[in-house]
């Protein structure tokens, strides 16, 4: 605890001892487990940044916008804003992860669910002020198929590997 505190960190904490111990338990520190608690948002940002080398691309960022008004291609600039979603892209999960470990279970995976989409959905109201409903449909389509078929197979393939013939319970298959 007190290395924690000279580093700069918060100590970590007793988890609270559940009420259906003795009470000669309750007053014990050996019944009780330490949590380290979540790093606070500027350290947690701090090490989350600098974590992962794929943010390196965060530079393609500004220089996409830029470079349609300095008059690159539409190749150069489609190129740019590729290099560039890939860090955001990275940046919202990991941001999202982050608020998940100040939640509860529940909200944290509703916070997965509707950011884990977010690139689909500002795609879709991008192609939509512009009318291209078309575009839209296509890409709701490929992204549903994308996370059905990919997911999906690449989970059957890795639980054929790890277990080539695996057994199941003739019960819950059938209720199911």
């Amino acid at each position: 605890v007190v290395a924690a505190i000279s580093r700069g960190s918060r100590p970590p904490m007793l988890k609270s001892i559940p009420s259906v111990m003795e009470p000669e338990q309750q007053n014990s520190y050996a019944a009780a487990e330490l949590v380290v608690p979540p790093p606070a948002l500027l350290d947690g940002s701090r090490r989350m940044l600098a974590g992962n080398r794929l943010y390196v691309l965060l530079v393609a960022v500004p220089v996409a916008l830029a470079a349609k008004p300095l008059g690159c291609s539409d190749g150069v600039v489609f190129g740019l804003c590729c290099f560039g979603i890939l860090p955001l892209a990275a940046l919202l999960g990991d941001a999202t992860e982050q608020v998940a470990l100040h939640t509860n279970e529940t909200l944290s995976g509703l916070l997965n669910a509707t950011f884990g989409n977010a690139t689909e959905l500002i795609v879709a109201i991008c192609a939509l002020n512009r009318g291209l409903l078309a575009v839209v449909q296509t890409s709701l389509l490929g992204s549903i198929l994308s996370n059905t078929l990919l997911v999906l197979g690449c989970a059957c393939l890795a639980g054929g590997v790890v277990t080539p013939a695996p057994r199941f319970n003739t019960v819950a298959a059938i209720s199911n």
